[in-house]
């Protein structure tokens, strides 16, 4: 329809203002939003059954080995399941994950302190030679679908059994944010 250069538009014969057309609309989500309160007001008794929650997704996962693959379905299951050093929090900036805290001690190496006391679903103590392993497989594995996410990392190592130590072939700031799509997945 032709837009009047005063912000008005027709709509059948008539003239109506944007600003009517707007309150018509909340408006009208504003009944909807009542009439879905209401249908939540009724009694029930409380159930002593589980309740499932179900999630409807648009296709299924290829591979629900994290470093294999790199579809969208797939990594929203696997941000369920896996969590990584580091992770972006609502406003996507980067947040401690595994790792507790990290620091530079100079512009090519990369500290990461872990967190104690962690533990996979079945009840297996995290240990550095799963995070070792991890990294490396994502780099090394010739299916990995990950491999240019560490790219820039040229060493892998752990200093004792709290710290982890990344060395990168030259300055690289966005390490973090490479860092937190990586699952960190049990040895073998």
């Amino acid at each position: 329809s032709p837009i009047w250069g005063d912000g008005r538009t027709w709509l059948g014969r008539r003239r109506v203002s944007r600003v009517s057309r707007t309150s018509t609309r909340a408006a009208i989500v504003g009944f909807v939003v009542l009439g879905f309160t209401f249908l939540g007001c009724g009694e029930s008794e409380p159930s002593n059954q589980l309740e499932v929650l179900r999630i409807a997704l648009h296709g299924d996962p290829s591979s629900l080995d994290p470093h294999l693959q790199s579809e969208v379905v797939a990594l929203s299951i696997l941000g369920n399941i896996y969590d990584s050093l580091v992770s972006f929090d609502g406003k996507l900036r980067i947040v401690p994950g595994i790792a507790e805290r990290w620091d530079n001690p100079d512009e090519l190496t990369w500290r990461f302190y872990i967190r104690p006391n962690i533990k996979f679903h079945d009840g297996r103590p995290l240990s550095m030679d799963d995070i070792v392993y991890s990294l490396k497989r994502v780099q090394r594995h010739p299916d990995s679908r990950q491999v240019g996410v560490l790219v820039a990392v040229d060493q892998i190592r752990r200093v004792g059994d709290t710290i982890l130590e990344l060395i990168t072939l030259a300055p690289y700031p966005i390490l973090l944010n490479k860092l937190a799509l990586i699952a960190i997945v049990p040895v073998g």
